[in-house]
């Protein structure tokens, strides 16, 4: 991936790195009303700025994961009651990352139903995530600080 990012400049990819910290930032203060635009936005930039495409293209075709078949266990691991789904995410850091960004893709694209989802396995509405940011942060893995560094050293 260093030889890719070499044929940008140091401002580019700064620039795109300082888009990617204030586009994370806005999705996770955004609010009941606004969460779903900025989750596009932030895809959006992800998937077409060019420095972003050199860090998400491996996450996309990363042979290791199958983030259909994951989603599909965790909906089938619901036993009755909402809320009682489990499931696990990898253990690897880019195993992870390339399952949950697959995974956000999709739901993007409308081809998983999030709200389904979050009714079945958290026990609650795709939009309520916002606001329980520490039970999301836990169940997950991911623990997203506003104003994190993200540049690259």
């Amino acid at each position: 991936m260093t030889a890719q990012m070499e044929r940008f400049t140091r401002r580019q990819v700064d620039r795109a790195f300082r888009k990617l910290r204030d586009l994370v930032n806005d999705l996770d203060t955004a609010r009941f009303q606004t969460w779903v635009e900025a989750f596009s936005r932030l895809i959006d930039h992800c998937e077409s700025d060019e420095v972003m495409r050199v860090i998400t293209g491996p996450l996309k075709t990363n042979p290791a994961v199958d983030a259909d078949r994951w989603w599909t266990d965790a909906l089938d691991s619901v036993r009755g009651m909402a809320g009682s789904g489990h499931y696990e995410l990898p253990t690897d850091d880019d195993n992870r990352t390339a399952l949950l960004y697959q995974v956000f893709l999709k739901v993007e694209h409308e081809d998983l139903d999030i709200t389904k989802f979050c009714s079945r396995v958290y026990g609650l509405s795709s939009y309520q995530l916002p606001r329980n940011r520490r039970y999301f942060q836990r169940r997950t893995g991911l623990e997203v600080h506003s104003g994190a560094d993200l540049s690259l050293g």
